[in-house]
């Protein structure tokens, strides 16, 4: 692949990665949200269905996301060895712009590592309240 398809192909998969990570996220807090607060579309949810909303919808989802942004920073790391016919200052620019993108993904990775695990504690703290408030009332 030459220098010129290779750098469109940079710039698409870093349209595609970002566009994928901000979809994934928005999915996430939004289900997050719903644990959390306990109501969807004005409707209470029973301590129960927050559960396994938890255990059935945020956590694999959360799973497939810390995969996913991994993986674009693999995919960013390996395009410079699709390069063929660059020069020698083509290819050490090709790596380092590559090498940049994928430790932001990497970093991201982290960042969203972190992210989940303070989520996790909330929405523990949040379903141990309504199952003892369900618990009280009933």
């Amino acid at each position: 692949m030459g220098i010129e398809s290779l750098i469109l192909a940079i710039l698409g998969t870093v349209w595609v990665a970002f566009n994928a990570i901000i979809t994934a996220l928005r999915e996430i807090n939004e289900k997050r949200d719903v644990i959390i607060v306990g109501f969807f579309q004005n409707n209470k949810l029973r301590w129960k269905h927050r559960k396994r909303l938890y255990e059935n919808d945020w956590k694999p989802l959360y799973k497939v996301f810390l995969f996913m942004t991994a993986s674009f920073g693999v995919i960013f790391f390996l395009l410079p060895l699709l390069a063929k016919g660059t020069t020698s200052i083509q290819s050490k620019v090709l790596w380092a712009i590559c090498i940049l993108i994928s430790l932001i993904a990497f970093f991201a990775f982290g960042s969203f590592l972190k992210l989940g695990k303070s989520d996790k504690e909330i929405i523990t703290e949040a379903l141990n309240r309504a199952e003892k408030e369900e618990k009280e009332e009933g």
